[in-house]
């Protein structure tokens, strides 16, 4: 299918509110079509909350501590954002928005998105469209060129990566058994590659590969598959383990089961190599009953930990292997753990400027001087369906 063109609207068609002390330096409102950008070492990047369109792009400057964000936006309802219309952003290390692409929602949900991959360079993106559906869509953006394509994929499907040469990795909903992987190659047939996984698929940088979990919650092991299906080798891993992220360079993040049903983290190297342990066991009265993600700041490992009732908070990890929670100025709901920039740990979480309604935000936050800054706000009917960081490809839910 020849690729078409995406159209950004306009910020005033947005409806973007920032607030009053970024207002003056938010670049100016346009109308275009997302265009190839300037990659000249002049290209400047916004500062906190201010929002250009995508054809601004410093793409020559697109790397570590750049965000790819897809945004609910739409009337308030009882568990959030009833989400109208969805924006695809880029969000720069100083808290910058870029808006790529807007799309409809309809009132019965058809048309809603979900962002599952960024590429390795930053360029291209994938969205599954309609998961729910009979006929799942796969839209596939080149963000720099400002065009897309879309492929169908029938029913079924729970996450789609990129593999190599214009191919995707897909995981399908599966039964007793697992589920299964497949290549769905760019001219159209699809091979099976493996039919009973656990659902997850973590594609290497150069797309060859895949890291996958199995299906059996004896068998302590991540298969690491090749493009045509051939298994590559197994890492070995302490408990049942899956793909979580990558922690590293050649190094895979893996969310494990523990005892009395927490999870703990653990660092699995891409080349069969011993791993280790990320985060400890806390103990059975800790309010830590999992780690969901891991940051290192300063020789300290600072934890995503999951609560009761849904609850995500953040914690520090101590030698001793305890957890305590880290309270974070201004959060008025659950604090997600995005990266780290500089002092600071980089967060997702709810913000109330002066009591009124929460909005949502990413903040930048230095735990040794209690400082939390946000760097990018948006308005009260828009929250981050999705955020993933450059180069780390977290493993959609399916």
């Amino acid at each position: 299918m020849t690729p078409t063109r995406f159209v950004t609207a306009t910020l005033a068609a947005l409806a973007l509110v920032v607030p009053a002390s970024a207002a003056a330096a938010t670049t100016a409102p346009t109308t275009t079509t997302a265009t190839t950008t300037s990659t000249t070492s002049s290209a400047r990047i916004l500062g906190p909350n201010q929002v250009t369109m995508g054809d601004h792009v410093p793409w020559d400057k697109v790397g570590q501590g750049w965000y790819l964000t897809l945004v609910d936006q739409g009337p308030q309802g009882e568990l959030g954002i009833d989400a109208r219309h969805q924006l695809l952003d880029l969000v720069d290390p100083l808290g910058g928005r870029y808006q790529l692409a807007k799309t409809a929602v309809g009132k019965d949900g058809s048309g809603f998105r979900r962002l599952t991959d960024w590429s390795t360079d930053g360029t291209r993106a994938i969205e599954l469209v309609d998961s729910s559906g009979a006929q799942q869509r796969a839209v596939l953006y080149d963000l720099k060129a400002g065009t897309h394509r879309r492929t169908v994929l029938g029913k079924g499907v729970t996450g789609a990566t990129f593999a190599d040469d214009g191919s995707l990795y897909l995981t399908k909903a599966g039964g007793r058994n697992g589920s299964p992987l497949v290549r769905l190659n760019d001219d159209g047939p699809s091979i099976v590659l493996r039919r009973h996984t656990d659902g997850a698929a973590l594609a290497t940088p150069s797309g060859r590969e895949v890291v996958t979990g199995t299906s059996s919650r004896r068998d302590h092991r991540l298969p690491v598959i090749g493009s045509r299906g051939q298994l590559v080798r197994t890492l070995t891993t302490p408990a049942e383990c899956t793909p979580s992220r990558w922690w590293g360079l050649g190094v895979v993040m893996a969310s494990c089961e523990w005892h009395r049903g927490t999870t703990r983290l653990y660092a699995v190297p891409l080349d069969g190599s011993p791993g280790h342990w990320l985060t400890a066991d806390h103990g059975k009265k800790s309010a830590d009953l999992g780690d969901l993600d891991a940051r290192r700041l300063h020789g300290t490992t600072y934890l995503e930990a999951a609560g009761p009732c849904g609850v995500v908070f953040l914690a520090r990890q101590h030698a001793d292997g305890s957890a305590t929670e880290v309270h974070v100025p201004r959060a008025t709901q659950n604090v997600y753990l995005l990266g780290t920039r500089g002092d600071s740990l980089v967060l997702h979480m709810g913000i109330s400027c002066d009591g009124g309604s929460s909005r949502d935000a990413i903040t930048h936050f230095d735990p040794s001087a209690d400082r939390n800054r946000i760097v990018a706000m948006l308005p009260v009917d828009e929250a981050y369906e999705t955020i993933v960081g450059f180069d780390e490809h977290p493993v959609p839910l399916g």
